[in-house]
Order: structure tokens, then C-alpha cells, then sequence
């Protein structure tokens, strides 16, 4: 008697996806969740002290959470690792920071046909 041969079928293995909560990879809820607690926790201690109204405590209690999911809903979900950090960097850096309009080549490239090596090259943007 042969033995059947097995067979390979492709899987998700659980190393290739980091899963997802909120409609947020990985563990990018728990920033969320966290300030969730922290603003729910002082929230009801400033309703309870009457220090804020209802209605004001709600806004303290949903305004923080709302703010950390629209960041990572808008500046990490889809998007490769540290793209927000250099977005809000390009944002904020000042001009005189800045790369300047033209780069020159690289060294190590070898000009095209009819291109003069000494010509500096416009950046993609």
C-alpha cells in the first residue's frame, strides 16, 4: 500500500497577518482603547465632582478617542511603516530644512545617451 501524497494548499498563516480590530491592523487599537479608559476614568470623575456638565463630560469622555482613530484611520491604516512621522515632518519642516529644488545625480549611475553628467537632475514630486 502507497501512501497518498500531500498536498500543499497556500494559507493565511497566522505570521502573515497581524490581524485586526476597530479597522485597525495589528495593534494599532490599543493607543485607542487606552485613551478610551483614561478619557472615560476622568470623565466620569469630573461629572461626579461637578466639575464638568453632562454634556461636556461626554464631549471630554468621546472627543480624545475620536482624535486617536482618526489618525490612525488616517495616517497608518494601508500605509507603509513611519509614513505618517515623515508626512507630518515634510508638513511642518521649513523651507530652509528642506532638500533643495534640484539634486544631482548619483555617482554611481552612468548617464543616458545625450545627458550631460553635469547637469543636475529635478526631484520627483
Amino acid at each position: 500500500m502507497e501512501p497518498t501524497p500531500l498536498k500543499s494548499v497556500p494559507t493565511n498563516n497566522a505570521r502573515d497577518s497581524k490581524g485586526w480590530a476597530f479597522g485597525l491592523e495589528g495593534d494599532q487599537f490599543l493607543p485607542v482603547v487606552i485613551v478610551g479608559v483614561v478619557s472615560l476614568g476622568l470623565g466620569t470623575v469630573c461629572m461626579l465632582t461637578r466639575t464638568l456638565g453632562v454634556f461636556a463630560s461626554f464631549a471630554f469622555i468621546v472627543t480624545p478617542p475620536a482624535l486617536v482613530y482618526a489618525y490612525f484611520a488616517l495616517f497608518r491604516r494601508g500605509k507603509p511603516a513611519h509614513s505618517d512621522v515623515d508626512y507630518l515632518v515634510g508638513l511642518l519642516m521649513p523651507d530652509a530644512w528642506g532638500r533643495g529644488e534640484k539634486q544631482p545625480l548619483h555617482p554611481y549611475l552612468r548617464p543616458g545617451q545625450g545627458d550631460d553628467p553635469s547637469k543636475e537632475a529635478p526631484i520627483a514630486g
